[in-house]
């Protein structure tokens, strides 16, 4: 990754805003993303952070197999720019770093972000990944061999087939299920809709079920 390009990018997307906006990062040229939200001023101040890092369906760390090579392997058409867990963390503190000199509103350097995620046996956790989400429960959407690289802190947010995945590999300490929009619903505020901690309440998410489970792919950020 090119990060003076990355940062000059940041700081053009910041001058032409008002306010901040969601910064979405692509990690593998594929299906992965660091996904930024801006946190509420009264947030931003209280813990010196400027965004809530959501990193989506991470999938870094070689091929997706089932079973084994011969009977289904799935690659990547390129190498991806960022292929640790550590790296992310630089991103995420490129990001924060370069939002607080433009807005000069946060104090913290980006040694807050520093790559803590590589001691993944660790419990403590101080970086700035906030969650990891998972949309969906195919290989290449719930990548085993990726998210063994994150610390076991982060906590992860998932559909409830991709919750099932994850428990079995006894490595996340949280793990929290996206909840289903029922057809009869009149509005998505609903709070049993909410995944709950550690999401922020502004921010939620949920699917779109179809009538068949292998359908159910239709994920919702709001």
């Amino acid at each position: 990754m090119n990060w003076a390009s990355f940062q000059r990018a940041i700081q053009d997307h910041l001058g032409s805003w008002k306010e901040l906006r969601p910064i979405f990062t692509s990690l593998n040229g594929d299906n992965s993303w660091l996904m930024s939200f801006p946190r509420p001023e009264e947030e931003r101040r209280r813990d010196a952070k400027a965004f809530y890092h959501v990193v989506f369906e991470p999938w870094l760390a070689g091929p997706a197999s089932l079973l084994s090579n011969w009977f289904l392997s799935i690659s990547l058409s390129v190498a991806p720019a960022l292929s640790q867990a550590h790296h992310i963390e630089a991103v995420i503190g490129l990001i924060e770093t370069t939002v607080s000199s433009c807005l000069q509103d946060f104090t913290r350097h980006i040694s807050r972000y520093s790559a803590k995620s590589e001691g993944a046996q660790e419990v403590e956790y101080d970086g700035g990944m906030d969650a990891i989400l998972l949309g969906f429960h195919y290989l290449d959407h719930t990548h085993e061999a990726t998210l063994w690289l994150f610390n076991k802190a982060i906590p992860v947010i998932a559909t409830p087939e991709a919750a099932k995945l994850a428990q079995r590999w006894n490595h996340f300490t949280t793990i929290r299920r996206i909840r289903d929009l029922p057809p009869r619903t009149k509005s998505w505020r609903t709070p049993d809709l909410h995944p709950g901690d550690p999401l922020p309440v502004w921010l939620s998410t949920f699917r779109l079920a179809a009538g068949q489970a292998e359908l159910n792919f239709c994920l919702v950020l709001v």
